[in-house]
């Protein structure tokens, strides 16, 4: 059966820089070490840019809705960020992982 979550995750910007990050992530599923994709179609988010000031923390929830959740094991939410920096900005990427039992 396939359950739609909702992951509740908390920013924390530890710099001192504004972390930018959007709607848009992904969910993998880890496949005997390999994270592979699971959505179920082309998904569309909102663009809107949350901005995460510096030695701060945000919370945001993101839901498992558009995913194939069906499975046991290890998932991981996947975001891209941005990050202002003196020289200019930078992009980066982060996941946290989550189980399903």
């Amino acid at each position: 059966e396939n359950k739609a979550y909702l992951l509740n995750a908390v920013w924390h910007n530890e710099t001192n820089y504004s972390v930018i990050y959007g709607n848009e992530y992904t969910i993998k599923y880890n496949d005997n070490g390999k994270w592979k994709d699971i959505a179920n179609a082309d998904i569309e988010f909102t663009e809107i840019a949350h901005v995460l000031e510096p030695n701060s923390t945000n919370e945001k929830t993101y839901t498992t809705e558009f995913f194939n959740m069906s499975r046991k094991g290890t998932y991981a939410l996947f975001v891209t960020f941005y990050i202002q920096l003196e020289k200019g900005v930078e992009q980066g990427n982060t996941y946290t992982e989550f189980k399903i039992k």
